[in-house]
């Protein structure tokens, strides 16, 4: 039987002029953060994702399969989630390739289509967990005014050659998880930018968070929060994986990442941290964080072409 989880957010489109100034006026007063007129439609579109007013106490029946099933109601957030069972044997599943697609079973008068896709992971084989800002995506998450352009003003920009890296270890079986601390409110953009630029197909964990019009400049504030328990999770789910983790050492990465290693030593295979502090491996942070974990089994790099090309031991 496979277990498939299905997580959707129910909201209504809000486009507001008057809180799109207010947040604007805020961008740029507290951070100097100014859209280009050439930049102004993206603004708009990202900020219009978080504007978005939820909807509590919605059902979503989904058809995936072959069958129509009907999901648990909303919650205050908008967020509904639920685990749908497909038999092993679902002649759906032989024709899928490794990702299975769904829909949302909607009223006539609906046009716009609701979709997505479930990527398929066995009980046993790697996983790798990584990180976005500032992994793979560009994001200056050191420099506020920097991360907020990056987040609401300019196109998302990838990591020079991580895509094919991540490509390379995908075509070993080995499959993704990305973790991030950017709100679920942007999880479209996101997922249109990590597969414009080439990254394997992926699931995709985001923080859920409560956004006003004067909380948007602090919405990566405790950027770490998320990221312990959704790996916990990745490893209750599979228990019968191993995993790689990857991140960068502009915040918290680096501690979290050997905390799971030394708790977990069998199932975290390699840690893997992108440079974007000039650090050396024999700094105080890194000797203090590393302390007792074999050198083999972390590594500091810059460049993608610094890793293993191949993880298979």
């Amino acid at each position: 039987m496979w277990r498939i989880p299905i997580d959707g957010r129910v909201y209504l489109p809000v486009h507001s002029h008057v809180r799109k100034a207010i947040i604007a006026q805020g961008l740029k007063t507290g951070f100097g953060v100014v859209p280009e007129r050439a930049d102004a439609m993206r603004f708009e579109d990202r900020i219009n994702q978080l504007l978005g007013a939820n909807k509590a106490g919605r059902q979503v029946a989904v058809a995936i399969a072959g069958r129509t099933l009907v999901l648990p109601q909303s919650g205050g957030d908008g967020h509904f989630s639920g685990t749908i069972d497909v038999p092993a044997d679902d002649p759906a599943l032989a024709a899928a390739n490794g990702l299975l697609s769904y829909a949302a079973v909607l009223p006539p008068r609906h046009v716009q289509p609701f979709t997505g896709t479930v990527l398929l992971i066995a009980r046993q084989g790697r996983s790798i967990i990584s990180d976005i800002d500032d992994t793979v995506k560009i994001t200056n998450v050191l420099d506020r005014r920097r991360m907020l352009e990056a987040t609401f003003v300019k196109p998302f920009e990838a990591v020079p050659g991580m895509a094919n890296l991540y490509q390379t270890w995908a075509s070993e079986g080995a499959r993704l998880h990305f973790i991030s601390s950017s709100p679920w409110h942007l999880y479209a953009p996101l997922a249109a930018f990590l597969q414009d630029a080439g990254f394997p197909a992926a699931t995709l964990a985001l923080k859920k968070a409560r956004i006003t019009d004067t909380s948007i400049q602090y919405l990566f504030a405790d950027l770490t929060k998320n990221k312990p328990p959704e790996i916990e999770a990745l490893l209750r789910d599979y228990p019968e994986r191993t995993f790689v983790l990857i991140g960068d050492s502009g915040e918290k990465d680096p501690e979290i990442y050997a905390d799971f290693q030394r708790r977990y030593p069998a199932r975290i295979e390699r840690v893997f941290i992108r440079n974007v502090t000039n650090a050396k491996p024999d700094d105080a942070r890194f000797a203090k964080v590393f302390a007792g974990i074999e050198a083999a089994r972390w590594q500091l790099f810059r460049t993608p072409d610094e890793l293993p090309q191949m993880l298979r031991k």
